[in-house]
């Protein structure tokens, strides 16, 4: 019935996301205001360009979140990495759309450096917001 079709939507596509933010709980600088509350993964591009644009926020502490979003994209990380989840790479798509990716990535450290040059992740911010959606919404149809 339409649970089981639910909850296979779920399991199939969102269930990596479902995990409990570990990665950014080091990134105490996104307390300090409710406009950098995280919102439902896996649709996180509004989110990373409010965290690229928002005045409260310095280069360090934009540096730390996409220090923290990429350990969190490390699929070699048992204590960071979040398995499958597609949601910190949406977030730094949208800090990419705004262009401060770039800038912050000579604060980075060489292992984070080297994660923003994996295929993987040049997968993942290559796809648009549309072209992530239409994705996303071919696999719901094909369940």
């Amino acid at each position: 019935g339409e649970f089981g079709r639910a909850k296979l939507l779920y399991k199939q596509l969102l269930s990596a996301e479902g995990h409990r933010n570990y990665p950014l709980r080091e990134a105490r600088c996104l307390r300090i205001t409710p406009d950098l509350m995280l919102p439902l993964a896996p649709w996180l591009e509004s989110w990373g360009r409010a965290v690229a644009t928002h005045p409260s926020l310095s280069v360090e502490d934009r540096t730390a979140v996409v220090r923290q979003l990429l350990r969190g994209c490390d699929d070699t990380s048992k204590a960071w990495g979040v398995p499958n989840q597609v949601g910190y790479y949406r977030a730094l798509y949208g800090m990419q759309s705004c262009g401060s990716l770039e800038g912050l990535t000579k604060y980075l450290d060489k292992d984070c450096r080297a994660l923003l040059k994996t295929h993987t992740t040049r997968l993942h911010l290559g796809l648009s917001d549309i072209s992530f959606a239409t994705k996303l919404g071919r696999h719901a149809r094909e369940l």
